[in-house]
């Protein structure tokens, strides 16, 4: 695992070669740095996605070291990494790390100066923290939600992760602060972090979420609206749909063969029997447990269909994860099966 972390380390320093970067999240800050002004070129339509990782690449170009994006990607990753081994078993820490090490597309992302990784990183060890964290200070919980939005001002896709991780902490409600203040420092952050990127775009380009809203300001541009149609125009658009079109007709017999099979369940309670015995998942087996076996069996039931049994049972599953060798579990399941079979 040394040796693999070493290769990415060793990728994350080289010189910028691909295009990602080059056009994009290294060309906005040359441009930046060129006009000494952060009024870049609109039509250039990329960089009107820009976020907080082209202001951090501005850091590494300014100081002759365009590659400081992916380094920074391949510390955090080193960092994320030893936070989640931490909260396994020893014996499976490897086995975590040959799954993240072993993800192909960190080949491409590593070495890129698109900070993809890095809000991958933020959100991943946030939603570490708010899983173990039961209760919140002040400072913690200004702290989780500042990089919780220094994540979601990198990408817009990283939008989608802020609000699932807002949601978590809603259903969670963790202890420690109210949930109006968690609503202020919610409120006042946004303006602070994500504030002045909105307005910058909204009053320079008209669209605080530039291309996306494009077609509804007031001063529209059509070229950047067809960005929207470009894939509908492409010339290999056609053979999607010819893909499309291929795949309904391949789906269309399973339809008829679905309709053909369970249809007749609609029309009379006999059918619908015969339906359930002949083709639902575990229906006789259920329905073999609640005439054959005696009323006050214990039924432990290995089934994954449990819904037509109307008897109580316990989920065979659990017992199988349950070592009878130690005194604990083996007491917790006695008492599981007395309380609910």
């Amino acid at each position: 695992m040394a040796f693999v972390f070493t290769c990415y380390l060793l990728l994350s320093l080289v010189v910028p070669t691909d295009a990602d970067s080059l056009s994009y999240h290294l060309a906005l800050p040359v441009e930046i740095l060129k006009n000494e002004s952060l009024y870049y070129n609109p039509d250039n339509i990329h960089f009107r996605m820009a976020g907080f990782g082209e202001m951090l690449n501005i850091i590494g170009v300014a100081n002759g070291c365009p590659q400081l994006g992916a380094f920074i990607q391949i510390i955090g990753l080193g960092l994320v990494l030893n936070a989640y081994i931490k909260t396994i078993d020893s014996e499976q820490k490897l086995n975590l790390l040959t799954i993240f090490l072993g993800i192909p597309v960190l080949l491409f992302l590593v070495p890129n100066q698109k900070h993809q990784l890095t809000g991958i990183l933020i959100t991943s060890l946030c939603f570490l923290h708010l899983r173990k964290t039961n209760r919140f200070t002040s400072t913690k919980l200004t702290l989780f939600l500042a990089i919780l939005l220094f994540a979601a001002s990198i990408k817009y896709s990283f939008l989608l992760s802020f609000a699932s991780l807002l949601l978590f902490y809603t259903l969670k409600k963790p202890g420690g602060v109210t949930f109006f203040d968690f609503l202020v420092k919610l409120t006042l952050l946004s303006a602070i972090i994500l504030g002045p990127q909105l307005l910058f775009r909204w009053f320079f380009l008209g669209d605080p979420l530039s291309p996306l809203l494009e077609s509804f300001t007031p001063k529209a541009d059509s070229i950047i609206i067809k960005l929207y149609t470009a894939f509908y125009q492409n010339r290999y658009y056609k053979y999607f749909i010819l893909t499309a079109r291929f795949q309904l007709f391949i789906l269309i017999p399973f339809l008829v063969t679905g309709v053909y099979t369970l249809a007749s369940s609609l029309f009379s309670d006999s059918q619908r029997e015969k339906v359930l015995l002949k083709s639902s998942n575990g229906y006789a087996e259920s329905k073999w447990i609640d005439e054959v076996l005696p009323l006050n069996a214990r039924i432990c039931i290995a089934s994954r269909s449990r819904a037509f049994l109307p008897r109580p049972y316990f989920s065979w599953e659990y017992l199988h994860f349950t070592s009878m060798e130690v005194r604990t579990e083996a007491g917790v399941l006695d008492h599981k099966l007395k309380r609910r079979v």
